[in-house]
């Protein structure tokens, strides 16, 4: 991919922290689900110009552990942190008729690339007497990803 800067063919780099935006999404009496989008681009390494983004619908369903302690109806985000995931499939898993599994090497040429999303999310009531814990993570293929040239 070139570019858009130097007009060179230039190396992709997915080091820049995704932007996230979450909110408490609902309150029952038995979880608080939290939903947002979570946008990773991934930049030219020369010039760090966009070259491609993805963006993920996130979805955190935090159960309540044991007795719940308090009844508030309302829960804020105290704390939120994304970062982004690289992965590669290296090998390929077939199952025989006979049932056995057979896993073969994949060329490094025909790995598929994914990017990822890794969300960890703590809200807390406004009485401040319960505090939950969440995380999402999901991925994309890089070929799969929105150009932006």
């Amino acid at each position: 991919m070139l570019c858009p800067s130097c007009n060179q063919f230039a190396a992709q780099s997915a080091d820049s922290d995704p932007e996230l935006e979450l909110d408490v999404d609902q309150v029952t009496d038995d979880a608080v689900i939290v939903t947002g989008n979570a946008r990773i681009v991934v930049t030219s390494e020369c010039c760090g110009d966009e070259l491609k983004e993805a963006n993920f619908d996130v979805e955190i369903s935090m159960d309540f552990e044991g007795e719940r302690v308090c009844y508030c109806d309302s829960f804020a985000v105290v704390s939120a942190s994304a970062s982004t995931t690289e992965d590669y499939d290296r090998t390929k898993t077939t199952t025989l008729k006979d049932g056995t599994v057979k896993t073969t090497p994949i060329a490094p040429r025909y790995q598929t690339h994914y990017y990822g999303v890794e969300v960890e999310v703590t809200i807390r009531c406004d009485c401040g007497k319960t505090e939950l814990e969440g995380t999402f993570s999901d991925k994309i293929p890089a070929s799969s990803m929105d150009e932006l040239v």
